[in-house]
């Protein structure tokens, strides 16, 4: 509540010009202690009834209040936008981070799965080729075998032969 200062003089003069106004039978009557022309003395000194002057200045500070009410809820506002945003970058940051991450993972991962797959198949051409050299040596202890059994036949044969010629 905002309060009007005046001059002691000049509350006198107006406490004066109520007085005059009044009745005599309301000036005969005692005021209760700090009742002074109709409004309650604070602690200021000054009366707490209400004049065009404390109605017009209630109504400033209401709007004054209000005022700096809107002020704060807008500063408050563009205070919470300024956060929002800082928010939001830092947020964007840690995506960015984040993405640049799973995209070199994802690159590593493809690298490591050619190389594997590299490494398949020359396993498997190796495979490939050892299961044709393995061929290869079982065709040739094959030739080998049936021509050590035509020897030995032949030489039993033989045998068989001087034996009976013996």
């Amino acid at each position: 509540m905002i309060l009007a200062c005046f001059k002691p003089d000049e509350q006198k003069k107006k406490k004066d010009k109520i007085r005059k106004k009044g009745s005599d039978e309301e000036l005969a009557q005692p005021s209760p202690p700090g009742y002074e022309t109709g409004g309650v003395t604070n602690l200021f000194g000054t009366t707490g009834g209400t004049t065009f002057f404390d109605d017009h200045t209630k109504d400033y500070g209401k709007e004054n209040i209000q005022m700096k009410t809107k002020m704060l809820e807008a500063r408050f506002h563009e205070e919470k936008l300024k956060l929002q945003q800082r928010h939001d970058v830092a947020v964007q940051k840690i995506l960015d981070r984040k993405n640049t991450e799973i995209e070199e993972l994802k690159a590593n991962y493809r690298a490591k799965a050619k190389e594997l797959e590299d490494t398949i198949t020359k396993l498997e051409r190796k495979i490939q080729s050892v299961v044709r050299d393995s061929q290869n040596v079982r065709e040739t202890k094959d030739k080998q075998i049936a021509e050590l059994r035509k020897m030995v036949e032949d030489t039993t044969e033989k045998r068989k032969v001087i034996l009976r010629e013996s």
